[in-house]
């Protein structure tokens, strides 16, 4: 019960936190120094949230006992051990549920920075204004929370009742990073006009230009029309879709801890918009990052399928987490030492 109403305590602040930062600017578009100083704030606070799991997640759970600690260990694993000592029980679970925690939040911020990266070039390719553009990013952002509640949530009791579901994410996660990877930038050359997904639409949907007030639908002589905005709202959301498909079971590949995946993606996604005024003005800098990624989900891939091999030579979650980083690091690094420009 402490879980249950604790869980919707922190829903409700965290969705009050999103409304507020949606709202700043009364619809103007940040500086580049207003959002790299929101971007630094919320990740921050990402961050900062894992000391909260550090020192009160066994609270969280209402764990008193080893017993509470072993059946959630046979649940949904973890790399902690239970011992007599009570005290040092939950020092180990706390101390586990932070790292695994972090290593998600990690891997989100990523892809989230993908994700945002995609959605600039189908604002690019659609011409979008700058106002019609703020608006459709916050429909984009909580599109990909309602999104990732619902891929999280089903995809834990999924899990929970058929384990090998996982060596599935794993094949899947593989071929996602195989594909990133030969991709060759191939997303630079989105083109709106060969989209299945807007073509699709624009045989279902009644589609009409009215003007450039921003709606989505008007009606005409009492017939209801959509208008091109709306179809470009689809491919945002759908594209939130995918990238849910793609950044839910990489998490699951850490943890099978439905709210520790919740909580890494959330906090990642809650500076989505910050993030994007900021990566507006700095695209092209990150061009390693999508081999970064690549590489993340391969590994990730890799490790649920192999997990008791890596067990066994002693790979825990804190080897879990330097391999992350060093891969993400390596790949930002790699971006501003070597700038695409000089690449050829």
């Amino acid at each position: 019960m402490i879980q249950i109403i604790s869980f919707i305590l922190f829903v409700l602040l965290i969705l009050l936190a999103i409304r507020w930062d949606l709202s700043v600017g009364n619809g103007k578009s940040l500086s580049i120094k207003q959002a790299s100083f929101r971007t630094l704030m919320w990740f921050a606070i990402g961050l900062g949230f894992s000391l909260a799991l550090y020192f009160g997640y066994h609270l969280f759970n209402d764990f008193s006992s080893v017993e509470q600690f072993n059946a959630y260990k046979a649940q949904y694993g973890g790399d902690f051990s239970t011992y007599d000592d009570l005290s040092r029980t939950i020092e180990e679970f706390n101390a586990s549920a932070s790292v695994l925690y972090l290593s998600g939040f990690f891997i989100e911020y990523a892809l989230s920075m993908d994700n945002l990266f995609v959605i600039l070039l189908i604002f690019q390719s659609y011409k979008v204004s700058e106002t019609h553009q703020r608006k459709l990013l916050n429909y984009g952002i909580w599109g990909a929370i309602i999104m990732r509640f619902i891929f999280i949530f089903l995809g834990s009791a999924v899990v929970q009742e058929f384990h090998w579901v996982l060596y599935v994410f794993a094949v899947f996660l593989i071929y996602s990073g195989i594909k990133i990877m030969v991709s060759n930038g191939e997303d630079d050359n989105f083109d709106p006009d060969k989209s299945k997904l807007v073509k699709f639409s624009n045989r279902i949907l009644r589609v009409k230009a009215k003007d450039k007030s921003g709606s989505f639908w008007f009606r005409e002589n009492g017939t209801l029309f959509f208008t091109p905005l709306f179809l470009i709202l689809i491919v945002v959301e759908f594209t939130d879709v995918i990238f849910a498909v793609d950044s839910v079971p990489a998490i699951f590949g850490i943890t099978q801890d439905p709210f520790l995946v919740f909580f890494s993606n959330i906090f990642a996604i809650i500076g989505l918009r910050s993030l994007f005024f900021v990566l507006g003005a700095s695209m092209e800098k990150f061009y390693a990052l999508q081999y970064g990624l690549s590489l993340v989900l391969v590994f990730i891939g890799v490790k649920m399928i192999f997990e008791p091999w890596f067990h066994g030579v002693g790979f825990t979650h804190i080897h879990n987490l330097f391999t992350l980083l060093g891969i993400l690091g390596l790949s930002v690094l790699t971006s501003l030492v070597f700038p695409k420009d000089s690449l050829g």
